[in-house]
């Protein structure tokens, strides 16, 4: 896509935690989402288990932990 999208980052209520500005790639034969370094720090994910899929954002207690939805 040539023109850049708004990312909304969404609680599991579907409540907006943050939100930025991106270019979306799509590559053929990926069937997850994958973003950028630069995205990630934009929506404010503070990552905690990669592998796992934990996160906080960077506005949450230290003791909330999110599951990622993919």
């Amino acid at each position: 896509m040539r023109n850049k999208v708004v990312v909304k980052l969404l609680d599991k209520h579907g409540n907006k935690l943050s939100e930025a500005s991106s270019y979306i790639l799509i590559k053929p034969g990926v069937d997850e989402p994958i973003i950028s370094d630069s995205l990630i720090e934009d929506l404010g994910i503070v990552i905690v288990k990669a592998k796992k899929g934990l996160w906080r954002h960077i506005n949450d207690a230290e003791n909330i932990v999110r599951e990622s939805a993919c």
